[in-house]
Parts: structure tokens; sequence; C-alpha cells
């Protein structure tokens, strides 16, 4: 069996969902077996098993207890170890958000199971798992053979390519009661979205980024002008982090969000080593940098030099234009 856990924010599973399924099929294909996508909390409803069948789950895997509705991150690492003894998976799919990185890291620490993070392909040789990963900030990409069943993997949301044209079926939902022990030590009462939308860098197909070259704080709202009139979300790179211009939710780089969208823009970002780190994945890249030596541009699909204080204003205007904002 091959495991999804799909991950349901606000009532819906999100892309990086179906980018998984996607993944898993066409692991499938070399490891010739079942497709499942785990669904922790609620029993799941026929809508929501007709759209993970839709997306390539032949069978949903409904662990149900109150206590898995919502994140806790020892009760769901209770969970999913319950699963991976009971069910078997060879192999393993999570998000690499900050959900799925913080369980896999605790529940392949407790099993002693494989684990290969931040991946941004995987292959079946010989009947084998290869999982692919950036390192060295990017520099190099290091391949994992998985010699160890079950083998577990964080993807890049964004990063595996969406399976089309796939047969309409209606995934089977097995209930699965799942035993839980309380955790005294510490208890979520609550969880509270921020309500900014230009910081949903993990998920955004879209970012428009600042940094040192916006002069000062005083100017990132011309910058969130650009990324809402483009539905995009705003980043920053660390300096601007640093010096308090911007919060560090919006920090794109090493020490901030990897994120793999399909067009990035770079304004006044000159393009250090940890903030390619964190970008460099991007389906497209624009630099915007009145430096031409920038490294930025080395990277960069599509580079403008010249003066962003000029530039970003006609940006925006056009934008407004062609999405009629």
């Amino acid at each position: 069996m091959i495991l999804v856990l799909a991950e349901k924010r606000d009532g819906k599973f999100p892309r990086v969902t179906q980018e998984l399924l996607s993944e898993a099929i066409r692991a499938k294909r070399g490891l010739n077996v079942p497709v499942a996508a785990l669904v922790p909390g609620k029993a799941v409803e026929e809508a929501d098993a007709e759209l993970l069948g839709s997306w390539g789950a032949e069978k949903i895997l409904n662990a149900v207890n109150p206590a898995v509705e919502r994140y806790h991150p020892e009760s769901h690492k209770q969970m999913l170890i319950e699963i991976i003894r009971t069910q078997k998976p060879a192999l393993i799919l999570m998000a690499g958000t900050t959900y799925g990185r913080e369980l896999a890291s605790v529940v392949s620490g407790s099993l002693g199971i494989a684990y290969a993070n931040d991946c941004i392909e995987l292959q079946i040789q010989n009947g084998k798992v290869v999982a692919t990963r950036p390192v060295y900030a990017g520099k190099a990409r290091a391949k994992i053979e998985a010699r160890t069943s079950p083998f577990m993997a964080t993807f890049r949301p964004n990063m595996c390519k969406v399976e089309e044209n796939l047969a309409k079926q209606k995934a089977a939902v097995d209930k699965i009661s799942v035993t839980i022990s309380e955790d005294k030590r510490v208890s979520v009462l609550g969880v509270q979205a921020s309500g900014d939308l230009l910081a949903n860098l993990a998920d955004a197909r879209i970012i428009v980024s600042g940094g040192r070259g916006l002069q000062g704080p005083e100017n990132f709202p011309m910058l969130a002008e650009l990324a809402k009139s483009m539905g995009a979300a705003l980043g920053a790179s660390r300096m601007v982090v640093d010096a308090g211009w911007i919060e560090h939710k919006h920090q794109v780089g090493q020490t901030g969000r990897t994120v793999t969208p399909d067009l990035y823009i770079a304004c006044g970002i000159s393009g250090a080593i940890q903030h390619l780190a964190g970008m460099s994945s991007a389906k497209c890249i624009v630099a915007i940098n009145k430096d031409p030596e920038a490294p930025i541009f080395k990277v960069a699909d599509y580079g403008i030099v010249g003066d962003l204080f000029e530039i970003i204003p006609i940006l925006t205007r056009e934008m407004r234009t062609v999405v009629g904002g």
C-alpha cells in the first residue's frame, strides 16, 4: 500500500493532497500496490470520497477519533504509528507543510523508519523507492534510496505534477477506530487563523517578494498592492525581516519558508545563497533589480534592470487592468 496523509484545512483538501495522490499513482506503477488516503477525524462524507477517488485514491482509511479531529502532535503521532503498524504501507507520502514536517519527524523517529524530507521527485528503480531532495542550499541534489520498508517522504507543495484525465471513481471508505492516550502535558485550546492571505506562502502559486532594495518598511505596502493585484502571497528576504520591516511569517529562504510557486517575482533582492535555497525551485523566476550584476539574475528566467519604484507601480496598474481589479 502507498499511504497518503490527506490534510484538511477549513473543511477542504488543499491542492497538495491532489499532488501527493498523483505522485502515489506514479509510484504505484513501479510498486504494484494500491493507493490509500488517510483522513483523520470525523467520518468521511460522500463528496470527499468522490473527490479523493477522482484524484486517484482507491481506498480511504478514515481514522475516527475525537482526539484527532484537531491537530495535536502527540495524538496524531499515535494515530499514524497505529495505522502504519496495522496497515503496513510500503510508502508514506506527506506534504512538506508545518504539519507534515513535524508529524513525519516524530513518527519516523519513534518507529526508526527511513525518512526523506523536502523531496522534489520520486522514482521507482528496480522495485526500490528513490527520492530526490535539494542539498547544500539548493546547489546540488541528493538521491536517497529506500533500503527498508516502510519509507516516508514529505514533498514541497506545488512540486508534484498532477495526473490529468483520471477515471472517475469513488474511493471505498474503511473506518478505523484508533486508540489515543490523552496527553496530560499539553492541550490545544484553539486554532486561530492569522487572516493574512498575503502570508500564505506554502500553497501560493504566485509570490511577490521584497528585499533591501525597497529601502524601508514604509515601501512594503507598495509591494503588497502588486501582490494583491495578482492574487499572490507576499514574501521577503531575511535581511528585511531581521531589520523588522516585515513579520517573519513572510520570510523566504533557508531560515524561512521554502517555496515552489509557479511564478516568483523578486523585487530588490540581491540573491544571497540562503534566499536562493528557499525559492530556486520556482517554475518561473522574475527579478527586478537596478544592479545588473546582482546574483539573482543568474537564476532568473526573466530579468528587469531598473528602478523598482518606477517598475512596481506600472506592473500593479497593468495587472489591475488585466484582471479587472
